[in-house]
C-alpha cells in the first residue's frame, strides 16, 4: 500500500475513535440525567455545550490531522465511531454503571443513616445547652448595669 493510503487509513481510524470517544463521554451527560433529574431546560444546555465541545473537536481533528481540509471519509469516520457506540454498548454502560452508583450511594446511605439519628440527637443537646449558657450570661450581663 502507499504510504497516502495509509495516512488516510490512519486518518480515518483516528476519526472513528473520536467518534467513540465523544459518544463515551456523552454517556457520562446521560448517567448524570438519570442520577440527577433535570429540567428540559437544562438539557437542553447540556447538549448544546456537548455538541459545541463536539464540533471543536473534529475541527482540531481536521486542523492537525489534515492541514484544516475538511475531508467527507474523517466526519464519516466521526459519525461511525459514534453510532458503533451508541447501538454497541452504550445503553448497557449508561444502565450498568447507573445501577453501580445507586447501589454504592445505598450502600453508603445506610452507615449514614444510623449515625445521623444520634448526631441529630447530640445537636439538640448542644444547641439546648447554648441556649441555656447564652441566656445565663445575658441575664449576668443584665445585673451589671
Amino acid at each position: 500500500m502507499g504510504e497516502v493510503i495509509l495516512w488516510e487509513l490512519r486518518f480515518v481510524w483516528i476519526s472513528i475513535c473520536l467518534g467513540l470517544l465523544l459518544r463515551g463521554a456523552y454517556d457520562f451527560i446521560l448517567i448524570i440525567r438519570q442520577l440527577i433529574k433535570h429540567s428540559d431546560i437544562i438539557v437542553g444546555i447540556e447538549d448544546f455545550i456537548f455538541w459545541i465541545i463536539c464540533c471543536l473537536q473534529v475541527f482540531e481533528l481536521m486542523y492537525k490531522q489534515n492541514n484544516g481540509t475538511i475531508r467527507g471519509f474523517a466526519c464519516i469516520g466521526v459519525f461511525l465511531g459514534m453510532g458503533i457506540y451508541h447501538f454497541g454498548p452504550s445503553s448497557y454502560i449508561v444502565s450498568w454503571i447507573t445501577i453501580l452508583i445507586k447501589k454504592i450511594v445505598i450502600f453508603i446511605g445506610k452507615p449514614v443513616k444510623i449515625i445521623k439519628k444520634p448526631l441529630k440527637i447530640l445537636r439538640k443537646k448542644v444547641r439546648i445547652k447554648i441556649k441555656q449558657k447564652k441566656k445565663k450570661r445575658s441575664e449576668g450581663d443584665g445585673d451589671k448595669t
